[in-house]
């Protein structure tokens, strides 16, 4: 099974909404502090710049998530540059949509929203010592599907 996630409009009122904020932030540090004018806008541009890496890393990115019936692949795509991360189901330690207590690093990020964790879905996948944390968004339709290819590949 494949399935591929982009954000659409509500992503897009959501980053406009953050710009928005920011910006009235921004100019009221400006205004307020007339003697540190430079360092309030440099402040300002610091946070568009962290606002508009999570709006092209998420928000402008296509995901795609693929179930190959003994593994998982996932795909980021921005443009012409791809991440991708795939592993054998096999190799999943934990997969649940709570966090988990201690979430090992490296972490990868394939989920599309930014501030909102509901619809997450987490997987500690490696082996004892070398675990992996996996952080995306699939569809209910998907995670059935995806549990059920997991237990038939840990039957065999």
């Amino acid at each position: 099974m494949k399935e591929i996630r982009t954000a659409g409009t509500k992503e897009f009122i959501y980053s406009m909404l953050w710009a928005v904020f920011l910006l009235f932030i921004g100019r009221g540090i400006i205004n307020s502090l007339p003697d540190y004018k430079v360092a309030g806008t440099i402040a300002v541009l610091i946070s568009f710049c962290v606002l508009g890496f999570f709006v092209m890393t998420r928000y402008s990115s296509r995901f795609t998530y693929e179930d190959t019936g003994y593994s998982l692949r996932i795909n980021r795509s921005i443009g012409k540059r791809n991440k991708e991360i795939e592993f054998r189901y096999e190799d999943i330690l934990y997969m649940n949509p709570d966090k988990p207590a201690n979430m090992p690093k490296p972490r990868w990020n394939m989920r599309a929203s930014v501030f909102s964790h509901r619809k997450c879905t987490y997987i500690v996948f490696g082996y004892r010592g070398n675990e992996q944390t996996l952080i995306f968004e699939p569809t209910q339709k998907f995670i059935t599907s995806l549990n059920q290819s997991i237990k038939k590949s840990k039957k065999k």
